[in-house]
């Protein structure tokens, strides 16, 4: 495997990961005790954007491809390995993300029901985004994809509107059908890496070295722009988002589009776009064809909007 930099002292990019994950564990733990979910869900929260804020401060003018780079032997068997890397885009994004968490968490101080669970899939979002942000192995990226897409469906599902179970089902449909074929691509470009080095493995810096024919290149290329544009959500797989954010609560519908969303655009720039590059070069313009559709569809339909949540929505499939 490419080695790209040392294991750091500390495993801050783990931290990122792990912190909300103990906090949900705990605000679970304390399900009797509303106010104790609160300020621990918010204590998690603080701690998770002070070592962001640390990082930045510390890292953020770091030299070479990596500021942080995290490799540990996890499931030898099957070449994948506990990845994480943190680049300067990666860097903005867990900044993002941890503030964003911090708002969230202030924003549904006064939620009355099922306040542990609902703090513990806040958390538990906030863990599956760290993890997309900084994963850099496609097993473990993949891991994070599906992680981030269950806390969100609860929280529209049980906490959202009237229209929630239909919203939150429409959701979960879309990217979990775009999931699947990024998990068949990701198999299909193991077993060709694979077969070409002798070395299975699904860390994307290894993956990179892989030779792709045209055809090979394009179906793999779709097979991860089907997981990404549904996500980012390019027109015409921008259904969901209107239904999910109009009925979604207000500290979900701040996560669903200052977060979410991002992991889309995300996955092309850290996964699809460097891995397969001739494939990018080729669709490039019929993405910017579809973009610039959904930029004049959407600005359109936000400005007949007269419910405050679908105008977000338009205007967030607009930018």
């Amino acid at each position: 495997m490419t080695e790209l930099t040392s294991l750091p002292q500390f495993p801050w990019l783990s931290l990122l990961v792990a912190l909300p994950l103990v906090g949900a564990l705990l605000c679970l733990m304390h399900s009797k005790r509303p106010a104790d979910c609160r300020a621990l869900s918010l204590a998690t929260s603080l701690a998770v954007f002070g070592v962001a804020l640390y990082l930045f401060t510390c890292h953020g003018q770091g030299e070479g491809r990596w500021l942080l780079y995290e490799d540990v032997s996890w499931i030898e068997r099957f070449g994948a390995r506990y990845v994480l890397a943190m680049d300067g885009i990666a860097l903005l994004m867990v900044l993002l993300t941890s503030f964003m968490q911090v708002s969230a968490v202030l924003l549904a101080w006064r939620i009355e029901r099922h306040v542990s669970s609902f703090f513990a899939l806040l958390l538990l979002l906030e863990a599956g985004l760290m993890g997309i942000f900084l994963a850099y192995d496609l097993v473990l990226f993949y891991l994070f994809w599906e992680v981030a897409l269950i806390p969100m469906f609860f929280l529209i599902c049980v906490w959202g509107g009237a229209n929630r179970r239909q919203a939150a089902l429409k959701f979960f449909l879309y990217t979990l059908v775009g999931s699947f074929f990024m998990l068949i691509a990701i198999i299909a470009l193991y077993q060709i890496h694979g077969a070409q080095s002798g070395v299975y493995s699904f860390v994307i810096g290894d993956l990179l070295q892989t030779q792709l024919t045209a055809a090979q290149e394009g179906w793999l290329f779709a097979g991860f722009m089907a997981a990404f544009i549904v996500k980012s959500p390019l027109v015409p797989f921008h259904t969901w988002l209107t239904d999910a954010l109009t009925e979604s609560p207000a500290a979900g519908s701040l996560d669903l589009t200052g977060l979410l969303l991002k992991t889309g655009i995300y996955g092309l720039i850290r996964v699809a776009f460097p891995l397969f590059p001739n494939a990018t070069e080729s669709f490039l313009p019929i993405l910017a064809v579809f973009a610039l559709i959904g930029l004049f569809h959407a600005a359109w339909s936000a400005y007949h909007q007269d419910d405050i949540k679908r105008l977000l929505a338009y205007s967030s499939i607009s930018h």
